[in-house]
């Protein structure tokens, strides 16, 4: 103990470089209260250093790569970039859709629906009698069950190849949360254009005044006149409780509740009043009108009661039959009495089944690493290699400082009287002495007293001076002529901000949105301004009553006569008014709910550009849209050749009692032609005030309204017209002449507003809208990118700190190497000068060796030995240990990053500049041909004109061909051109649709995705329109709608029962073999040339479009089967058969359609144009690699101040206690006697 104390006491660091007997006992003392405070000084700093260390809580952030779903849902609040940042919805968001129990029950079974099919007696009920409508209404219940059905997997189909919008990986409740959101917006959405599409057809068919075979609306009777029968139209009225009266042309709600009636075969007049009492009443099932309008009206509660059910069930076909009522369900959304037009308006779904699964989604986000923090202490290791690294620095400045502090304090006084100097004096002195030092200065001094080598060492210290100045000076010069690339970053910017900076570095600036994908409704406003008409007096329910006087009155008008059809015109008008408004109101909804993508603030420039083609792209595709649904209502009809309330036929009455509709014929006043109702839509005259003649019904015409026509179909009558006369007051005083206004006083609208003579097809073909008022805010949406930070570069000198902390940094390293370069020199120069030989070097050398040996040595070969192990076991402990390498590659060429990507697949990471990219850029996708029917002579206005002749109707069988030939190219026609206008829209929709991805994609897989997507395009273009198509084939068959040529629904011959005055003309189902077309507008039978002559893949039936889908073109394709039905004096030729096409010869039309007729495409992937568009601007990838052994070396040289100090305690303690322990064993003891 007394040893160590006295080591203690003793021990002094700060030993004088003097002779021991030079060193006063002051400086001495001096020296050991140094050691001292220098010991205690370092220890507490340590100590607090040490503490302060391990007390302090930091903030780590850690990495993980490639984390496993367990890991990320383990960690707090991580950053894991997705490996995609564009997530399909279909990827982890699966549906299953569960329908209202009535798609799945006994009431849409064909056994229930034959229960209720009376066949040709169907007509012999009252319009009100529920078994005049039960099998139809049963039907078209079972009809749009099939279509919501349709209609719903078209819509997942839309909704699962979009995608999600996230660079960042989501915690389970955070997805859950926003994706359930979106979930909602679409089953909200969904049905939207189903309901617009259901609505649009239904009252098309009625404004249409079309007849069906139910005879529910029109219906044609006798009546007597001076040269014996006509046949003309009745309407059918009901009367409500309150005893008015609802006729069905007026109103598009005219239905009254269903019951069972005893009256049969009688004929009302179209009157059907209260007199008539039900045996029973249907709870819930209303009738009237069309059987679709009375089915949407109508609600389902007598099917859910057992009592009503049995009670209709006597009145069926089958009274014994057994089917099970539907169960009132507590979890159904939908009511006991709830309309179908309700049930209908969500597609039927009670549920749509969504299911998000979080496995799913975290696979396809795949986040290759997850940066997340951690606050902990640090652990001893890591404060005892701090308190090392820190040793070697911390001992240096002690010692500096210490010994200056101590010997400061602890100085003398002197009492020497100090001899007054003059200021000059002491400049001079002060010159001398600096003089003296400058040529006395020795920075390589070694305590020799050889004066040749103070010289050498003199000289050296100036070379080494004037070295060190010249190379500073030339480093300060070039430094300061240069110029750096500054990158600068300003944090969370303001908008005033953001334009300052863009307009200075508009081409440098960067500035990330904080969320890049962003609701439009956040900073988009828009509001159409619509055509005045649809404001006007002139769609209003007083007008129309106005111009319906006269059929209310029950007049008899010419089919030509603005008395008779004006109003359906004005209501037609109306309807597309608010067809139009509906239909921009839900699609605007849709379109400022969807989002945009921009990683990057876009600049006011760009993104009003970019905002107003977004808008002028949804403008168009709604027009679009709508168009094609209109065109394939028209199209259906007319290739169908529906008749309606004489305005496209006239019905002749044979001396045998037969009821022969003939197709009617319009003159054109301005072409002086005429024009056959039955070979197009477009036949049209002037509609005029006719003056009528009972005694020979013969009609006058009296005076014309200027461009305002009537045709074969009311709707095509009103697109060729215009509204020219209600601009015109003297035109509506010409009206008022003919129809008396009484009361009612009617505005005509703004000859300024409009162009006056503007066709109304034109009109309607921009949805009424005259202009759009848009308000486009760029505050709103930087407001909501709100970017965290915008960094910009520019050019600029090196400041000055850099300057200086450039000359510091070399000066270093500088004086380092220029110390040792000289020091060996002058070592050179010593030895050299020295005389000595070889063998005298030699001698020198083992003399040195054996020097080592000795003892007084031994603590520097400790220290040297333990030192070299130490720093040897450091390296390759440190060379050893695996590290993360992360490399980034500026502005990389394709060719780079393929490169790159076969080597780091994995991790390579390539931000993508631009984030959405237009797929107008990307691909280029076209059709090379259609089928060449559609480019034939086949679906020519000559070819369709040749074949018709007013003698089909009346020459050829219904089973004949060339009855129904018309109507068949029509079709072809109209299918064929409906087919590219899909095609072609669906096209510029596609070009104009964005991809979006955040980082760029390897060629492979970005060659698949946009290969998906093309055939997703495909399909769900195609889908759109055969569901659209669908919809209007069943809506036409439900409603029973009847052909010109009777191919579904005939009037039976008069007989002598039937024959009198007043007596109803009823109708009854046309066969197709066993299949009867009041159960099903699928029937077909194979057509035939002069009755006995079947002609191969042709096919007759209840519609003419039925039989066209079921038909095949292989007839056409033959010549000698083509010669069966070319007419004579005609000169066209068949289609090539030699021509390839994917299609078999035998296939059916629908299968063409199934394909938009499209025998080829083209699609071609640019992969790089989509690298020059993404442009990444630079590109990171890590790989795992041995430390560096610069790294290593730099690692050990801060560690190796601390070392060499730990070091030579360890050794100093450790010799101590070895010559401690070895005077002990070496102490003499005495030896006792």
């Amino acid at each position: 103990m007394n040893t160590v104390k006295n080591y203690i006491l003793t021990l002094n660091l700060f030993r004088s470089n003097r002779n021991e007997e030079e060193v006063t006992d002051h400086q001495l003392e001096s020296n050991l209260i140094a050691t001292r405070v220098y010991l205690i000084t370092l220890v507490m700093v340590l100590l607090g250093i040490g503490l302060a260390t391990k007390l302090k809580i930091e903030t780590k952030t850690l990495v993980i790569d490639q984390p496993t779903q367990s890991q990320f849902e383990s960690l707090v609040d991580p950053s894991c970039p997705c490996s995609k940042s564009s997530l399909p919805y279909s990827e982890f968001i699966s549906h299953e859709p569960l329908f209202h129990q009535v798609c799945s029950s006994d009431f849409i079974s064909n056994q229930w629906i034959e229960s209720f099919y009376f066949g040709n007696i169907t007509t012999n009920y009252l319009a009100s009698d529920y078994r005049a409508i039960a099998s139809a209404f049963s039907q078209a219940l079972k009809s749009f069950c099939q279509l919501s059905k349709e209609k719903v997997a078209e819509s997942l189909l839309l909704f699962e190849t979009t995608s999600m919008i996230n660079t960042y990986a989501l915690s389970q409740s955070i997805l859950e949360s926003e994706v359930q959101s979106t979930i909602d917006r679409f089953q909200r959405t969904a049905p939207n254009q189903f309901r617009t599409q259901v609505e649009l057809i239904n009252q098309i068919i009625l404004v249409n005044e079309l007849l069906n075979g139910l005879e529910t609306c029109l219906f044609p009777s006798l009546r007597a006149g001076d040269v014996g029968f006509r046949v003309q139209l009745n309407i059918n009225g009901f009367q409500h409780n309150n005893e008015s009266w609802c006729w069905c042309l007026e109103s598009f709600i005219c239905e009254e509740p269903s019951g069972i009636y005893n009256e049969y075969a009688i004929d009302t007049k179209g009157y059907i009043s209260l007199d008539y009492k039900p045996i029973m009443s249907v709870p819930g099932i209303m009738t009237g009108l069309m059987p679709v309008n009375t089915l949407l009206q109508s609600s389902l509660e007598c099917f859910f009661n057992e009592i009503c059910l049995h009670r209709i069930l006597q009145y069926s076909k089958t009274p014994n039959a057994k089917f099970n009522v539907m169960t009132p369900l507590a979890t159904s959304r939908f009511n006991v009495n709830s309309t179908v037009q309700s049930i209908i308006d969500r597609l039927m779904v009670e549920d749509w089944g969504s299911m998000i699964s979080f496995e799913k989604y975290y696979t396809q986000c795949a986040p290759i690493m997850c940066r997340y923090s951690i606050n902990e202490r640090p652990d001893y290791f890591t404060v005892s290699s701090r308190l090392i690294g820190l040793l070697g620095g911390l001992c240096t400045v002690l010692s500096i400082i210490v010994p200056l502090i101590v010997n400061f304090i602890r100085r003398r006084p002197t009492d020497e009287i100090t001899e007054a100097i003059s200021m000059r004096e002491r400049i001079c002195r002060l010159v001398l002495s600096v003089k003296k030092n400058l040529v006395e200065l020795n920075l390589f001094n070694d305590n020799s007293d050889n004066e040749r080598f103070i010289s050498d060492q003199r000289i050296a210290t100036r070379i080494y001076i004037l070295i060190l100045l010249i190379v500073l000076i030339i480093l300060t010069f070039y430094s300061s002529l240069s110029r750096e690339v500054h990158r600068e970053t300003i944090q969370k910017p303001t908008q005033s901000e953001y334009g300052y900076l863009l307009s200075i570095y508009s081409s440098t600036l960067e500035c990330p949105c904080s969320l890049i994908s962003i609701q439009r409704n956040t900073f988009m406003e828009m509001e159409p301004e619509y055509h005045q008409v649809c404001s006007s007096d002139f769609v209003s329910s007083v007008w129309i009553d106005y111009t319906n006087q006269g059929i209310a009155a029950g007049e008899y008008f010419y089919y030509l006569d603005y008395k008779g059809n004006a109003g359906a015109q004005f209501q037609l008008l109306a309807i597309f008014c608010q067809q139009a408004k509906q239909i921009i109101t839900d699609a605007l909804q849709l379109f400022l709910q969807d989002d945009i993508v921009t990683s990057q603030v876009l600049s006011p420039e760009l993104f009003s550009l970019q905002m107003n083609g977004l808008i002028r792209d949804w403008q168009l595709e709604t027009i679009k849209s709508f168009n094609r649904t209109f065109q394939l209502i028209q199209t259906t009809q007319q290739g169908n050749q529906l008749i309606n309330a004489y305005f496209n036929f006239k019905l002749n009455f044979s001396d045998t009692g037969e009821i022969i509709p003939y197709p009617l014929t319009y003159f054109d006043d301005q072409t002086n032609s005429t024009c056959n109702c039955a070979i197009s839509k477009s036949c049209g005259t002037l509609m005029a005030f006719y003056d009528f003649d009972p005694f020979t019904y013969n009609f006058t015409r009296l005076d014309t309204i200027p461009n305002f026509y009537t045709s074969c179909i009311p709707v095509q009558a009103l697109l060729d017209s215009s509204l020219e006369c209600f601009y015109n007051q003297t035109c509506m005083n010409k009206i008022a002449l003919y129809l008396p206004l009484g009361n009612s006083s009617f505005t005509i609208m703004n000859s300024s507003k409009n162009q006056n003579n503007e066709r109304i097809e034109l009109i309607i073909n921009r949805l009424f809208v005259d202009k759009w008022s848009s308000n486009l805010s760029f505050y709103n949406y930087y407001q909501v990118c709100s970017p965290q930070t915008c960094t910009f570069e520019y050019t600029r000198q090196h400041d000055f700190l850099f300057l200086i902390t450039t000359v510091i940094s070399v000066f270093g390293g500088l004086t380092i190497g220029l110390t040792i370069m000289i020091s060996i020199l002058l070592e050179i120069v010593q030895k050299l000068r020295s005389n000595r030989s070889f063998f005298d070097h030699i001698d020198a050398m083992k003399q040195w060796t054996l020097s080592l040996m000795k003892e007084k040595y031994l603590p520097n070969r400790l220290k040297l030995l333990l030192l070299v192990i130490i720093l040897v076991v450091l390296f390759l402990f440190s060379s050893f240990q695996l590290e993360t390498k992360t490399i980034q590659i500026f502005k990389p060429s394709i060719e780079i990053y393929e490169n790159l990507f076969k080597k780091y697949p994995n991790t390579l990471q390539c931000p993508c500049s631009k984030v959405s990219i237009s797929y107008e850029v990307l691909i280029n996708v076209s059709v090379i041909n259609y089928h060449q029917v559609c480019r034939s002579s086949f679906i020519s206005n000559q070819w369709i004109e040749a074949i018709f002749s007013d003698k089909n109707f009346t020459q050829f069988d219904l089973m004949d061909f060339r009855s129904t030939s018309s109507a068949f190219f029509q079709l072809l026609a109209s299918l064929c051109q409906l087919s590219k206008e899909t095609v072609n829209d669906g096209l510029s929709q596609l070009k104009a649709t964005k991809f979006i991805n955040a980082h760029i994609l390897s060629r492979v897989t970005f060659n698949d995705q946009i290969q998906s997507f093309i055939n997703q395009f495909q399909v769900s273009m195609t889908n759109a329109f055969l569901n659209t198509l669908h919809l209007v084939r069943q809506i036409t068959n439900d409603n029973t709608l009847m052909t010109l040529r009777g191919t579904n629904w005939q009037w039976k011959k008069m007989t002598n029962d039937t024959f009198r005055a007043d007596a109803t003309v009823r109708t009854k189902p046309t066969h197709y073999g066993t299949c009867d077309c009041g159960l099903s507008s699928q029937c077909v039978q194979p057509a035939v040339v002069a009755k006995n002559n079947t002609i191969p893949g042709l096919y007759v039936g209840c519609y003419p479009l039925e039989a066209l889908l079921t038909s095949s073109l292989q007839c056409f394709l033959d010549s000698s089967c083509f010669q069966q039905i070319q007419l004579q004096n005609t000169s066209f030729n068949p289609l090539d058969s030699y021509i390839a096409s994917r299609f078999p010869q035998n296939a059916s039309v629908e299968t063409l359609i199934n394909q938009l007729m499209v025998e080829e495409w083209s699609k071609s992937i640019f992969y790089e144009k989509y690298f020059n568009e993404c442009y990444p601007l630079s590109c990171t990838y890590s790989y795992f690699q041995h430390r560096g052994s610069i790294d290593v070396l730099t690692n050990i040289i801060g560690l190796y101040g601390g070392l060499v100090i730990s070091v030579k305690v360890i050794v100093h303690i450790l010799l101590n206690a070895y010559k401690s322990s070895k005077r002990r064993s070496n102490r003499v003891e005495p030896i006792s006697n």
